[in-house]
Formats: structure tokens, sequence, C-alpha cells
């Protein structure tokens, strides 16, 4: 065998192997690479998509100054299973004075994390929960106001408002996002008589 036939055999051979070798790694995926394939569509659950809605019942009310009225902030679930509901709520130390702040019947016998009201600053903050999920509707707290002085002659209000403080959260919801979807505000007018 001549050195001109050997040199052509032995590249043959290393031509050979490195499409043999191409080959092989382009029919080989690395179980990573075939992850970062795929179409990854994740299914969303419905319990953790904020379908909870906070109102106030009376809306809108008329106070007498010195006279007391209690108000209900109620809560519709939707699809969210709840467990633990953070109350922030504002209102005018002008207007009304906060008498007392009281859970309410949705939760079956509630665990009080805080209830404190803050009379200068014209808060209230009620954090409650429960260690059985609840979903429905009903009353989260009751708050019992008494009128101090008038709103204004043309009917102006003052309001007790849900700040951004107030959160909800449920069972399914490990990254610790609120479940609120709408807080809707109580009105109040406070009348001389």
């Amino acid at each position: 065998m001549t050195r001109g036939t050997f040199f052509l055999i032995f590249i043959l051979v290393a031509v050979v192997a490195i499409l043999s070798y191409v080959a092989v790694v382009q029919s080989v995926k690395t179980p990573q690479e075939e992850i970062s394939t795929q179409n990854l569509t994740p299914t969303p659950n419905p319990s953790l998509i904020p379908s909870t809605t906070l109102t106030s019942s009376p809306s809108a009310s008329l106070v007498r100054i010195g006279a007391s009225q209690t108000i209900s902030i109620l809560a519709d679930s939707g699809e969210n299973s709840l467990t633990t509901v953070q109350l922030e709520l504002g209102f005018d130390p002008k207007f009304i004075e906060v008498q007392k702040v009281e859970p309410g019947t949705f939760f079956d016998n509630p665990t009080i994390l805080l209830n404190e009201v803050d009379k200068t600053n014209g808060r209230i903050m009620l954090a409650l929960g429960s260690l059985t999920p609840k979903k429905g509707n009903g009353v989260l707290a009751t708050v019992t106001i008494r009128g101090i002085s008038p709103t204004g002659p043309t009917g102006k209000t003052t309001d007790i408002t849900f700040l951004p403080k107030t959160q909800i959260l449920g069972s399914s919801n490990e990254n610790l996002e609120s479940l609120l979807r709408k807080a809707i505000n109580a009105q109040i007018i406070v009348t001389q008589q």
C-alpha cells in the first residue's frame, strides 16, 4: 500500500467519522432541548383568578348628627375559596366617628388577627381568617358609625373607602396575590336633623 493510498484511506475514514458524529448529534436531543421546544400552555385555575367583590350595605346612608348607623361589609367570593381577609378602610373623622368594628358571619368562628380603629387618621384595620376555606356570599364585618358633623347642605357625601392594603387570600394561592377583583365604597351623608 502506497503512501498516497494510505493518506486517502485516512482522509476517507476521518470524513466518515465526522459525518457520523454530526448525524448522531442531530438525531439525539437532550431532555432540556426537548422541554424548551414544547409549547407549554398552562390551564388557568378558576380559584386563583381574582373574582371576589366587596361592597357595603347600605351602599348609601343618611345619618343625623349624634345618631348611629351600622354598615355591613359584604363579600361575594365568586369562584374563590377564601381563608384570610385584610380590610383597611378609610373614613373622614371630621364627619363620622367609628364606634365599633366586629367580624361578620361569613367565616364560621373566624380568628381575628387584627382589629384596630385609628380615629385620628380615619383608618379601620381588620384582619380575620379561617382554617376552613369559604366560598359564597356573606357579611365579613360590621362597622358602627356615628354622625358628628354635617357633610354639607347640598347632599355632599363622605365615604368609607376600601384602601389599597385591603387583601383577600384563598386556600390555593401560594403566591399570596390578592383575589380581590372589585371593591365598592359606602357613601354617607351626615345631616343636622
